[in-house]
C-alpha cells in the first residue's frame, strides 16, 4: 500500500500473540477538497527490534511518573547522608540493581498521541501505556498522564518527544517499507478502512 501524505500516528499497540495495532490519521485531496481520514491498522508480524527498543525506551519515563525512581534519584544526587563511602558505594549499586529489576517488570504496550505537530510547534500530547508485573504473576495497569510535548511540566518531555518522533518513524516503516522482525518477501500490510 502506499503511503499517504502527512501521516500522522494517533496510537499504537503491541499485540498480545504479536503485532501491533493502531490508528493513523492522514490528510487526503479528492475533486479540490482537502479532509482528514483516519485508518485502524492491525498485524500480527512481530515488529522490528528498532520499534519495541523506541518503546522500551519509555519504560524509564513511566517509572517515573510514578516515582519509581525516586531512590536512584536520591542516591545519585548524594541526598543520603551516609559517612562511610564503602556503606554508600554498597547502598547505591542495591538500589540501581533494584531500579533494574523493577524496569524488567514494566512492559511498555503502547502510546496514545493526540493533537498536531506543524513547523513552528509541537502541539501534541501523549499517554503512555505500560503494565508492571507484580509479585503474584498478574499484571497492573501503568499509564502515564497526559504529557503536553511543548512544555515542561515533567521534566522529561523533550526526551518523550525524541523518543515518539522516532517511534512514528518506525511504525512507518513498518507500516510502508515492511521493516518486520523478520522481513519477508512477501507482506501483507493487513490496512482496513475504520
Amino acid at each position: 500500500m502506499k503511503k499517504p501524505e502527512n501521516f500522522t500516528l494517533k496510537n499504537v499497540k503491541k499485540m498480545k500473540n504479536g503485532g501491533l495495532q493502531g490508528k493513523i490519521s492522514f490528510t487526503k485531496e479528492e475533486s479540490g477538497v482537502t479532509h482528514t481520514e483516519e485508518w485502524d491498522f492491525k498485524n500480527t508480524d512481530n515488529p522490528h527490534p528498532d520499534l519495541v527498543e523506541r518503546l522500551d525506551q519509555l519504560k524509564a519515563h513511566l517509572a517515573n511518573f510514578y516515582d519509581i525512581d525516586s531512590m536512584v534519584i536520591l542516591s545519585n544526587s548524594k541526598g543520603l547522608k551516609i559517612k562511610d563511602e564503602d556503606a554508600f558505594k554498597q547502598l547505591k549499586k542495591f538500589i540501581d540493581g533494584s531500579y533494574q529489576e523493577t524496569l524488567k517488570k514494566i512492559d511498555i504496550n503502547g502510546v496514545a498521541i493526540s493533537g498536531e505537530k506543524d513547523d513552528d510547534k509541537d502541539n501534541r500530547s501523549v499517554v503512555i501505556m505500560g503494565a508492571k508485573l507484580m509479585e503474584n504473576g498478574s499484571k497492573a495497569a501503568l499509564n502515564s498522564p497526559s504529557v503536553k510535548l511543548s512544555q515542561d511540566t515533567f521534566q522529561n518531555e523533550a526526551d518523550i518527544q525524541e523518543i515518539v518522533n522516532e517511534l512514528c518513524e518506525e511504525v512507518e516503516a513498518y507500516l510502508y517499507e515492511g521493516k518486520r522482525a523478520q522481513l519477508e518477501m512477501f507482506h501483507d500490510e493487513a490496512m482496513k478502512v475504520a
